[in-house]
């Protein structure tokens, strides 16, 4: 996390997507797991968050951007300032309406 991070509030993390499809919708999770005590030979990620329902873009190729909501704390696995953490993101697609290919090309974590 970076060194700035005041850690009052949260953070927003955006998923940039690409589909190869134009229509319909796509769901994401994700989850932090601080590594500042961390066994790093077992997994302790805190709950997923998620979104739902988002239209893929309607021209194929054409990126699309999710976002994640995290409070400060055990919602993120009370990452802090300085810390180093894992970020799992993974495809919820039993939801989906979208049953083409889909992309992650970047993420972005924004502190809200």
């Amino acid at each position: 996390m970076p060194q700035h991070y005041a850690g009052t509030t949260g953070v927003t993390l955006l998923i940039h997507t690409l589909s190869t499809g134009t229509t319909g919708d796509m769901d994401w999770d994700a989850a932090f797991e601080s590594l500042a005590s961390q066994d790093h030979d077992s997994d302790g990620f805190a709950a997923v968050n998620s979104t739902d329902n988002t239209s893929v873009n309607g021209t194929s190729g054409v990126e699309t951007v999710v976002s994640i909501t995290f409070t400060d704390g055990a919602d993120m696995d009370s990452v802090a300032a300085g810390n180093a953490f894992r970020l799992k993101i993974t495809h919820d697609n039993t939801g989906d309406s979208n049953s083409d290919t889909l992309q992650i090309t970047n993420v972005e974590l924004r502190e809200t």
